[in-house]
């Protein structure tokens, strides 16, 4: 008899009870439980796992990593538009008497959708900010904040706007930027609270509204413009889809005006190696014939309920399927704010360029460097006294050594799960004698570690 070996997917927490389903009956797949794309992508690379389910972010993540191993087999396209080749793309409208191609924007009226962030915001850093980034230089100064450096250039660009959402993800920087560049929050209906009063419109349908009452150029989504259009037909001929080159498009009958940024479609990946037969395998789980408990829940997984896995034109490494539609993000240091993260193992050295790359796909400043790591948290604290490294992270034992001889200060502190934090304890003999510290004179003690977490309540203490 020929047993199957099944095939191992990656899935989240949310698709447990799914899971379950795929244990059960004549299953060709099982699940292993991953807590986001890189340890699914780790998973795939090492074996312990063969396919997972990619974002378009996570997808351009990988290539810029470079890692092998991984092949894209499918494209996952919203059941309502299985004919459109990407999932969105990005437009700048501007009024069809526009002149003087990108240098002829300075001093206008600028409307964005604004920077709103979080899981149900399709739109990264990267995708809110690259208009403005290729358009607006930056003016460094004496700045040294990343947020006010690009708020800066902006207001001294432009001459108003509405650009709502956060400006700073620190909340007292964004309400002194806020305070500070107002003619930011010009064109927007609430100007004390630099939003748009349209609840019941999308965040570019409202900037398109923002262009129409009287903005010179809007940044917003190609399917919301050209929606918007369709709807105000009686203006379509007074405004114009503005190219990175420099030139115009008409809007009315442009079903493919050029665009700023290109984002596909989420993806199925899959070992290299074993990328034509996984491909096949999903072919057959999506078309489910058997009515099996075990294939409603695969279709689910990977579909989501509104997707349909589409095969792709060639099995291809993640950065060579991604050539057509976007370019892998270069890093660039914004006027001197790169920050250099001080590692002291390979493994920290591997997370740093983890963490630096989803930075820099997602385009969050300041960038992100990963020096060669050193030989212990000792060397990281002296490299940052002495202005070679910016930050590392360390054990709490360190704590009262990066304050004295370092002068160091922490800058955040990490949490733990159910919010464990270290504790200091004095154990002793149950024997009676010691009562109180001052019990404790003369006394034969053992300390765990020099300049350790121990250290500074003993220095208070005794």
């Amino acid at each position: 008899m020929k047993f199957l070996i099944p095939d191992v997917i990656c899935a989240g927490t949310r698709f447990a009870d799914q899971c379950l389903q795929l244990q059960r009956g004549k299953s060709e797949v099982v699940c292993v439980t991953v807590q986001d794309s890189i340890e699914c992508a780790q998973r795939i690379r090492n074996g312990t796992a063969n396919i997972g389910i990619f974002s378009a972010e996570s997808l351009v993540h990988l290539a810029t990593l470079g890692w092998d191993g991984l092949a894209v087999v499918k494209e996952l396209r919203h059941t309502d538009r299985t004919r459109e080749t990407v999932d969105f793309r990005s437009v700048v409208v501007v009024p069809a008497t526009h002149q003087g191609g990108l240098d002829g924007l300075r001093g206008a009226r600028f409307c964005h959708p604004g920077l709103q962030y979080g899981r149900q915001q399709r739109w990264s850093e990267r995708f809110l900010k690259h208009f403005e980034r290729l358009v607006v230089p930056a003016d460094c100064g004496d700045l040294t904040s990343a947020a006010e450096i690009e708020t800066a250039a902006l207001s001294n660009f432009f001459a108003s706007a509405c650009r709502p959402g956060k400006w700073s993800n620190v909340p007292q920087e964004d309400a002194e930027l806020k305070s500070k560049y107002t003619n930011l929050c010009e064109l927007c209906q609430n100007k004390d609270q630099c939003t748009y009063d349209s609840p019941t419109l999308s965040h570019h349908r409202a900037a398109l509204q923002c262009l129409r009452n009287g903005g010179n150029v809007a940044y917003v989504s190609q399917l919301d413009a050209q929606e918007f259009f369709a709807f105000n037909n009686d203006i379509v001929n007074d405004y114009g889809f503005l190219c990175p080159n420099g030139t115009i498009e008409a809007i009315n009958g442009n079903n493919s005006p050029c665009s700023w940024l290109t984002q596909p479609w989420p993806v199925v990946m899959a070992a290299a190696g074993r990328a034509i037969e996984v491909s096949s395998r999903i072919d057959r789980w999506m078309r489910g014939t058997g009515g099996e408990s075990w294939e409603q829940a695969i279709q689910e997984i990977i579909g989501h309920g509104s997707r349909n896995a589409l095969s792709v034109g060639s099995i291809q490494l993640p950065v060579d399927y991604l050539r057509p539609y976007r370019s892998l993000p270069i890093p660039s240091d914004l006027c001197r704010t790169t920050a250099r993260w001080c590692t002291a193992s390979p493994e920290e050295k591997d997370k740093c360029d983890v963490l630096r790359t989803a930075a820099l796909t997602t385009g969050i400043f300041p960038t992100i460097e990963c020096p060669v790591d050193t030989t212990s948290r000792m060397t990281c604290m002296n490299e940052i006294a002495n202005n070679r490294s910016d930050f590392t992270g360390i054990d709490s034992n360190f704590g009262y050594l990066a304050r004295h001889p370092f002068n160091l200060t922490a800058a955040m502190f990490q949490e733990t799960e159910k919010e464990k934090y270290s504790s200091v304890v004095v154990l002793v003999k149950d024997d009676n004698r010691f009562t109180r510290f001052e019990n404790l004179r003369s006394s034969r003690a053992c300390m765990p570690e020099f300049g350790g977490i121990v250290e500074f309540p003993k220095k208070h203490t005794f």
